[in-house]
């Protein structure tokens, strides 16, 4: 399919065989494994990129589910930062993501994207200082 040839020019393999020695044995560097992501994305017409993309959209929602649990936040009643390449303006995994917090009851109040978390932060920080102390 084309999400398979694209996978396999991005590993560098010119046929399917080629992958196994290039994946197990030759190191391949955490940025270049992220950016497969975007084929991933690019491809989610596809059985086998559509479901890594419900895969990643579940371990994502478990992360929150667990956060927003632990924090004691109802359904609705929490608002959820999204940011990084992931969960872009325009990623199809959002609404995946989204779609799986419905399901478990665990959807938020609503939900943003955010250009640079890092000076959310610090607003954040600066608005609390109490909580500005032990987050930076």
């Amino acid at each position: 399919t084309p999400f398979h040839r694209a996978m396999m020019e991005a590993m560098g393999c010119a046929a399917p065989l080629e992958l196994i020695p290039r994946v197990y044995m030759l190191p391949i560097p955490r940025p270049e494994i992220a950016a497969l992501n975007r084929i991933v994305m690019e491809h989610t017409e596809d059985p086998v990129a559509r479901r890594i993309l419900v895969q990643a959209a579940e371990d994502l929602a478990c992360l929150v589910v667990n956060a927003v649990n632990r924090r004691g936040f109802a359904q609705g009643r929490y608002a959820l930062a999204l940011s990084g390449g992931n969960l872009g303006p325009h990623s199809p995994l959002i609404p995946a993501f989204l779609e799986r917090l419905r399901e478990w009851n665990r959807e938020p109040m609503l939900h943003h994207h955010v250009q640079n978390p890092v000076i959310g932060a610090l607003v954040m920080a600066a608005k609390n200082p109490v909580v500005g102390s032990s987050v930076l």
